[in-house]
């Protein structure tokens, strides 16, 4: 299960956005996927992106339920 929460940057902080790089980051997004808490600063284009979008081809994680790997991957 994905939570999420979002708050608004002060101005004064200038950063690109993690997802796209091109705008200011506007608001610091806080997502936890089960136990993994991220962070990420994103503007507002990049926040409108669906969250399994985002955390899957942004930042990696995927959130689907996987297959139990090969007993040979197993320790």
């Amino acid at each position: 299960m994905t939570t999420y929460n979002a708050k608004e940057l002060p101005a004064s902080i200038k950063m690109p956005c993690y997802a796209c790089g091109d705008l200011q980051a506007t608001h610091v997004c806080r997502y936890q996927v089960g136990d993994l808490k991220v962070q990420v600063c994103l503007c507002v284009q990049c926040m409108k992106m669906d969250t399994e979008d985002l955390l899957k081809n942004t930042l990696g994680i995927d959130d689907s339920p996987k297959a139990n790997a090969p007993d040979y991957l197993t320790v």
